[in-house]
């Protein structure tokens, strides 16, 4: 009987890694791919061996031939084995080297990421502080200028100020001065008009004592009784022919009959023209009270005649007539004011 030997020839199995570089999320683990899924074994060499007995040379020579097939395809399939396992041992380096490779450009990558993120970390900072520094730069520079033009403010207005205080001063100066130039003027006039008014009432008085002179040498006194009355003292006594009337001689240059009238008086003309006769006493007091009243007369009817002129020229100006003078002999009647210097009574 025939046995029937089966030989299996299965392909040598080979297992494979493929390596995959880093994702750049650092938690992901690097891992090798799944082998690759094992192929299904070949159809198996059926090699028919017949019984031993039944064989002829022939047979035989099959045999061998087929034996020397078997054998060199397994010399193949050794060698081939081999050079799987070179290649194998071959690509496992390789891998590895590989992986060497890869970790080192990883790394490398890492710290040329690393290198980077510094450097833009630091140029962020550096900005940051830059941009810092500046806006601190601008701000001192912002208050510094805020403060000089304070400054220049505070001078300007310190300057306008003392400028004010000083036109001020000025003006008060000048008011001061010009108080002063007044004051000074209103003294030197004041001055003046009372040196004027002490020279007029001293030519009044020289006029007053040259008329009074007159007067009493017309009355018929001497020398002694006129000496004695200008100089104020006490004239003798002259030995009186009897009662007689007292009355007072005044000249119509310094006396108006409206005045007499006005307040009165009883008098007659003398027989001089130039002269009244009072008949009464006038004491000093009323006769200056007359002299001032007509002389208030006559200026009023001065300006009154000169406002007339001035208006209209339909009526002719008034003129007062007077007497000439003319040559008469002196009253024998001395006059009040005599009179009375001469010791005589008031009637």
């Amino acid at each position: 009987m025939a046995t029937l030997l089966g030989l299996y020839l299965v392909p040598e199995q080979h297992t494979t890694v493929v390596a995959r570089s880093r994702s750049h999320d650092r938690s992901r683990d690097r891992r090798a791919s799944p082998p690759s899924p094992v192929p299904a074994p070949a159809q198996p060499v059926i090699i028919n061996n017949r019984f031993y007995g039944e064989h002829s040379s022939d047979d035989d020579d099959d045999y061998r031939r087929r034996r020397q097939v078997v054998y060199r395809r397994r010399s193949s399939d050794s060698r081939s084995r081999s050079r799987s396992r070179s290649r194998s041992r071959l690509t496992r380096e390789e891998w590895e080297a590989e992986l060497a490779r890869r970790e080192l450009e990883r790394l490398r990558l890492e710290n040329s990421r690393d290198r980077e993120e510094r450097r833009l970390t630091k140029e962020a900072r550096d900005e940051a502080e830059l941009k810092r520094a500046k806006m601190e730069l601008d701000e001192i520079k912002q208050r510094e200028a805020r403060a000089e033009e304070e400054k220049r403010i505070k001078r300007e207005l310190e300057l306008k100020r003392l400028k004010e205080e000083e036109e001020e001063a000025e003006e008060k100066k000048r008011r001061n001065k010009e108080a002063a130039e007044a004051v000074e003027r209103y003294k030197k006039l004041e001055a003046d008009r009372m040196a004027a008014e002490k020279l007029r009432k001293e030519q009044e008085e020289k006029e007053y004592k040259r008329r009074m002179q007159e007067d009493l040498l017309k009355s018929g006194l001497d020398e002694k009784a006129i000496s004695a009355i200008l100089e104020k003292k006490k004239v003798p006594n002259a030995p009186e022919p009897g009662h007689r009337p007292t009355y007072t001689r005044m000249a119509r240059r310094h006396l108006s009959i409206e005045t007499l009238r006005t307040f009165h008086i009883d008098f007659d003309i003398d027989n001089d023209p130039e002269y009244i006769l009072i008949k009464r006493w006038v004491p000093e007091w009323e006769q200056d009270q007359f002299w001032r009243h007509t002389k208030y007369i006559r200026e009023k009817r001065s300006s009154t005649l000169l406002i007339e002129e001035k208006k209209t020229h339909r009526h002719e100006p008034q003129f007062e007539w007077v007497r000439k003078k003319s040559d008469r002999k002196r009253s024998k009647s001395p006059g009040g004011l005599l009179m009375y210097l001469a010791g005589a009574k008031p009637a």
